[in-house]
């Protein structure tokens, strides 16, 4: 790829400050505007574009505040003043009838003039006016001889003179604002070229703060350097980014300029070891010092206290540009200057990395915490520097549970697997066994296998319960039990023992943590979002910053995402991701596939469905790696069904027969996977049979007490055509909770009694909270009812209703392969004939599918035989419509 191209995206978040600047300028009324931004925030592009746009004829003249030229009288007009007498230089007439000629024309009367007939004085790098320029300037304005656009920076402050024409209304002042991270994704993809993961795309808006030029560097930096690609046709940055490029730390680093010895140095040791606790950095850096960077924004306060550089970007040059020994004295100072235990789980990762960096004996518990935290973040190379560091021979399986952690987030479950019966061996400490025996449990769940190997994980987990301090308990051991149950289909779930010990404040905090979290889930997949999500709020308010309760906090988070979302508390979910999950630009890959999920969910419940195929494609390629809740299998046929919606039929039947294809995952997400498999199945290949198979699924759920999956199974049938499961669904969802399962229980119960202005209020409802598809099946069967009813004129009213429901829809123009009308493949066949057009060889097509060449020949022989032609290429004529 090519490098990017700047100048084609200047303006990207910004078509509406540039329609209003040119309404304004367009405005005879008015005299100046002011442009306020920091530098690269695109105030010069902006002013370029209105330039461009300015009526025909319309003379625009330049000049530049420059900081060498600031104590000169009319340093910025200089060149227009080259010739004049010195002694005229000291009368300001003389030097405003100079000016005047250089602008051209006379002053007319009031309102003689339009807009357009005035010139129009563009003033870049205004803050660095001198005093003599704004006086001039001023002049200018109120003799109506020219406007004028300023450009200025944020800070320093203005010049005197220019704040009061602003201060007065005779200059409107405008702040140009940061990008949003939607401008910041769009600004990346027109970049690069393709669609970009949430990863990439929060990691560059974190850390140039939406800054344009900053985006644009970075990325540039990105492909020169290698750590953004393109895999699957998707652009990511590497977990594990670099330190910044030389060319963007030296234009980052001039910044620093206004910086003396003392203030440099404090901003050095935050880059380093920074956020610090508000205690600890009054401890190492003067009190004058801290003033001064606060008032001057280089530094700032978080929520929680602690202080932290202002500007990401800043930390990250004064990283790449400190020596490697003075790194080392400074992340010395910092943790000698930490004497009490860390806060949160952050501050035990911040801790670890500091000693490990610097080779500074750290306490080992707290190392074993930042591995454990690392692995269930998904970033097990710093797990593994971590565990390596630990000496206590106390710990020896703790380690070898975590180094066996490492191993399955690589995908090396073998290896795991061994290193975990390394671990367990007899006698082996509880702490040790309740480790080993979910991650062998987790293991086994991504490789789908029988009951018999996680009965004896189950039965690990009694055996650690019996060893534990609550032992006398007969609460505790259905905890292992129930965890199994969420994955197996044979096992018992005792919800009354798992709330009993979630509830006693005098259990452990593990075994407690373990139970709500089971509860949780059996609640979501009972219909229960939002008690899910209260249920996942308090495990995750009882980890601590120990290793034993950190084992579950990523777990908890991921679940109360996900009920979140199931619930349709989307701006909730939102907000609790970033507050959860993002702290750290460097992690961000942890974070990317559930703000797509989130971001795919909503916009499939808005109707946006090209924009849902996008970000579920995204969220499948990136939960690969880090699905701690096994939902995989419910998200890729999601995101299949998402595609028939967008009309892309070739992707939702690569996403049927890959979900088809999962080994692993939980018996909720399994079930809901195959729903929306057999919804994109039954459209695909006119399937009678649809139906029937969708009531199958949810007489399954409901035997196996996952409401939920019925339900969605129902709502399935019911828009393939089937008017005979409402009364089914709306007692069903009698129970439910969340925003989204109130709507789904109004519509059913209104469908269920044909009642038509029950469905119609159904609809509205659904359409203000944004569920659009919905909303227009609710209108759909009120026009229904209405039709038997030979009400014609309500019938139209909620034809109408329907009309603007599905106008709202997004579609998608995306080609699928056309077929003979008598001729029907197979989801299989379908995927072949995808990757055939795509280029793919026979070899390449078996080595996406895991399977054969023999077996991709014998499908290559049997699409021959339908399509009656006798050569691959010939399929591409079916692409064509020809």
């Amino acid at each position: 790829m090519s490098a990017p191209r700047d100048a084609a995206h200047l303006l990207i978040g910004r078509e509406e400050q540039l329609a209003r600047l040119i309404g304004d300028l367009s405005d005879p009324s008015t005299s100046g505007i002011l442009l306020l931004g920091e530098a690269g925030i695109g105030k010069t592009a902006l002013a370029a574009a209105v330039v461009g746009q300015l009526a025909e004829g319309t003379r625009v003249l330049r000049v530049r505040g420059s900081a060498p030229l600031g104590t000169v009288p009319y340093g910025a007009f200089s060149t227009w003043l080259a010739g004049l007498p010195p002694e005229d230089m000291a009368q300001p007439v003389a030097v405003l009838r100079r000016v005047g000629q250089a602008l051209g024309g006379a002053p007319q009367a009031d309102g003689a003039q339009s807009a357009g007939d005035l010139p129009l004085l563009v003033v870049d790098d205004a803050h660095d006016l001198d005093q003599g320029s704004v006086t001039l300037i001023a002049q200018l304005l109120g003799m109506r001889r020219a406007r004028a656009l300023f450009l200025a920076r944020s800070t320093p402050t203005l010049p005197q003179g220019l704040d009061e024409l602003v201060a007065d209304g005779i200059v409107a002042g405008i702040p140009v604002e940061p990008l949003t991270l939607t401008d910041v994704e769009e600004l990346c993809a027109a970049l690069l070229g393709g669609p970009v993961g949430a990863g990439l795309v929060h990691t560059v808006e974190y850390l140039t703060r939406g800054n344009p030029l900053f985006v644009r560097l970075f990325v540039r930096d990105g492909l020169t350097r290698g750590f953004i690609t393109e895999t699957d046709g998707v652009w990511q940055s590497a977990p594990d980014l670099p330190p910044l490029g030389a060319h963007l730390t030296d234009l980052v680093q001039a910044a620093f300029a206004p910086l003396d010895t003392a203030q440099r140095d404090a901003m050095e040791l935050l880059a380093v070891g920074g956020p610090l606790p508000g205690d600890q950095a009054r401890e190492l850096i003067a009190h004058g010092v801290l003033q001064r960077l606060l008032g001057g924004s280089w530094i700032r306060t978080r929520d929680d206290g602690a202080l932290t550089v202002g500007h990401p970007l800043h930390a990250e040059a004064l990283r790449a540009s400190i020596p490697t020994a003075r790194r080392v004295l400074l992340q010395r100072r910092v943790l000698a200057a930490a004497t009490t235990p860390p806060r949160d789980v952050e501050e035990v990762h911040q801790r670890a990395a500091l000693a490990l960096d610097a080779g500074v004996p750290l306490d080992d518990r707290i190392l074993l915490s930042a591995a454990t935290n690392a692995n269930r973040s998904s970033d097990s190379a710093f797990a593994v520097r971590a565990i390596r560091a630990i000496r206590s021979p106390e710990l020896e399986r703790r380690c070898l549970v975590e180094l066996a952690w490492a191993r399955a987030n690589r995908g090396s479950l073998d290896e795991a697997l061994d290193l975990l019966g390394d671990a367990l061996e007899d006698p082996a400490p509880p702490d040790v066994l309740r480790g080993g025996a979910l991650l062998a449990l987790e293991v086994r769940m991504r490789r789908a296998e029988s009951t018999d190997g996680t009965d004896a994980d189950a039965e690990r987990w009694e055996q650690f319960l019996a060893r534990s301090e609550s032992a006398s308990d007969p609460r505790t051991v259905a905890v292992g039990r129930s965890i199994a149950a969420l994955a197996l289909d044979d096992e018992p779930f005792d919800a009354v023992a798992l709330r009993a010990l979630a509830d006693d404040d005098g259990a452990p905090a593990p075994p407690r943590v373990a139970a709500l979290l089971a509860l949780a889930v059996d609640a979501t997949g009972a219909g229960r979002p939002a008690e899910g999500a209260r249920l996942a709020g308090r495990a995750l308010a009882l980890t601590g910053t120990d290793a034993d309760t950190v084992a579950y906090r990523t777990h908890a988070i991921c679940l109360e995402l996900l009920a979140l979302a199931v619930a349709g508390e989307w701006e909730q979910a939102r907000a609790t991701a970033l507050t959860r999950l993002r702290r750290d630009a460097r992690r961000t890959h942890f974070l990317a596939g559930w703000l797509d999920l989130l971001d795919g969910v909503h916009a499939l419940q808005e109707g946006r469905f090209p924009t849902a195929q996008s970000r579920l494609d995204l969220a499948v390629y990136a939960l690969r790696t880090t699905d701690h809740l096994h939902i995989l299998p419910w998200i890729t046929g999601l995101a299949g069904y998402a595609a028939l919606l967008a009309g892309d039929q070739r992707q939702a039947a690569l996403l049927v027969e890959q979900g088809r294809e999962w080994t692993g995952g939980t018996r909720l997400a399994r079930m809901l996977g195959r729903v929306h498999a057999e919804s994109v199945t039954a459209v695909l290949e006119t399937d009678a049979d649809g139906v029937p198979r969708l009531l199958q699924i949810a007489d399954e759920a409901e035997e196996a007490g996952l409401p939920l999956v019925a339900a969605t199974a129902l709502n399935q049938a019911l828009v393939l055509g089937d008017r005979t499961v409402f009364a089914r669904l709306a007692a069903l969802t009698e129970t439910f909770d969340g925003r989204e399962q109130a709507l789904l229980h109004a519509f059913a119960g209104a469908g269920a009694a044909s009642d038509a202005e029950r469905l119609l209020e159904a609809g509205d409802a659904a359409l203000d909270a944004g569920y659009r598809p919905l909303a227009a099946v609710c209108f759909e069967r009120a026009r229904e009812v209405l039709d038997k009813r030979r009400d014609t004129a309500a019938a139209r009213r909620a034809q109408k209703k329907l009309s603007a429901a599905t106008a709202g829809f997004e579609g998608s123009s995306t080609e699928a392969v056309r077929l003979p009308a008598a001729v029907k493949l197979t989801p299989r066949e379908t995927a072949v004939v995808t990757l055939v057009l795509q280029g793919l060889t026979n070899k390449e097509i078996a080595d996406r599918h895991g399977t054969s060449v023999r077996t991709v020949e014998g499908h290559l022989y049997r699409l021959f035989m339908k399509f009656g032609i006798s050569r691959r290429e010939d399929l591409h004529l079916f692409a064509q419509g020809t």
